[in-house]
């Protein structure tokens, strides 16, 4: 299903969700697509909240996910006042949406999600550290409520590993970096395209309590406001993901 944005562009209301994806982050997703292949061009207004909510039939939560994700990534900005001068709106050309470009180009090459995990895997101790230095409260709060989640979802893999993406999602999100975050997600998203499935085995259950202990460490870490700490737990952590990555694909 397509729903117009305007006489010339057209834009998937339905979108194929992604497991581990929340459905604010696959909404986001899409619009970024969208953006970043100039479907949808610089300063063009978007909508309203309301009439974004109307067009792809999702909940008020749903959408200021979706709106908080691109707006940490600077893709939109939102402009007070009624229609049409107010509402959502693409971002002017910056830094972050010309590097997340330059990634999404990667897309069209031959680009294995092995080479992509090891980039992402590089980026995790930076992260860690400018989500030490620069985290908000909000932040921290969001950053515990998924990892609460994870420990309920020790027994759904699926939800576990979807929960597993968020956190590192956030914390990029936290890094108050919008070209590290942009380029840390866009990666993401590559790596997530290239996973039909998630493949669970033995291995899964025996390291999945491990695994939450480890991320409540990194999650405790970057919170401390201690970047070197943050900076090793993340570097302890780069070696288990490989490994879980190697196992199953589920990191």
């Amino acid at each position: 299903m397509t729903t117009e944005i305007r006489a010339d562009v057209t834009i998937e209301a339905e979108t194929t969700e992604i497991p581990w994806m929340s459905r604010g982050e696959t909404l986001a997703r899409r619009l970024a697509s969208s953006i970043l292949s100039e479907e949808l061009q610089e300063g063009e207004r978007i909508g309203t909240k309301a009439e974004l909510r109307t067009r792809f039939k999702v909940a008020a939560g749903t959408l200021n996910e979706a709106v908080r994700i691109l707006q940490t990534q600077q893709l939109i900005e939102i402009k007070s006042g009624p229609p049409p001068t107010g509402g959502v709106f693409v971002a002017s050309g910056r830094p972050s949406v010309r590097m997340r470009n330059a990634v999404m180009i990667l897309r069209r090459d031959e680009v294995t999600m092995e080479q992509a995990l090891a980039v992402r895997h590089a980026l995790d101790p930076l992260v860690a550290e400018e989500a030490s230095r620069h985290h908000q409260a909000k932040d921290a709060a969001a950053l515990w409520s998924i990892l609460a989640d994870m420990e309920d979802q020790l027994d759904d893999p699926t939800a576990f590993v979807r929960s597993n993406w968020a956190l590192h999602r956030r914390m990029a999100e936290s890094s108050g970096n919008p070209v590290l975050t942009s380029v840390y997600i866009a990666l993401s998203d590559l790596i997530a395209e290239s996973l039909e499935d998630i493949a669970v085995d033995e291995s899964f259950h025996e390291r999945k309590r491990s695994t939450l202990d480890l991320h409540r460490r990194l999650v405790e870490a970057v919170l401390s406001g201690d970047p070197l700490k943050a900076i090793e737990v993340a570097v302890e952590h780069t070696p288990a993901v490989q490994t879980v990555a190697a196992a199953d694909s589920g990191h």
